[in-house]
């Protein structure tokens, strides 16, 4: 699920590269909802990625960690 990649990268170092190609998937889809900031890497053009360099969680990204963890504690 994108969103608990989000909330694990929170928690991460970044930039931090991924290679699992479940996980490049859902960078690809927080990347599109413009939640985190990632470069995706193909090892050629045929192919799919083969890694996604998150860079940073956006603005964006904080604020939709933000209501998760409201939503959490129940607020």
């Amino acid at each position: 699920m994108p969103l608990r990649l989000l909330a694990d990268l929170e928690r991460a170092s970044l930039p931090l590269t991924i290679t699992d190609p479940d996980a490049i998937r859902q960078v690809e889809m927080l990347r599109a909802a413009l939640l985190v900031r990632a470069d995706l890497r193909k090892s050629d053009e045929k192919s799919p990625y083969s890694s996604a360099v998150v860079i940073q969680i956006t603005p964006t990204g904080y604020s939709v960690l933000a209501r998760m963890e409201a939503k959490k504690r129940g607020e």
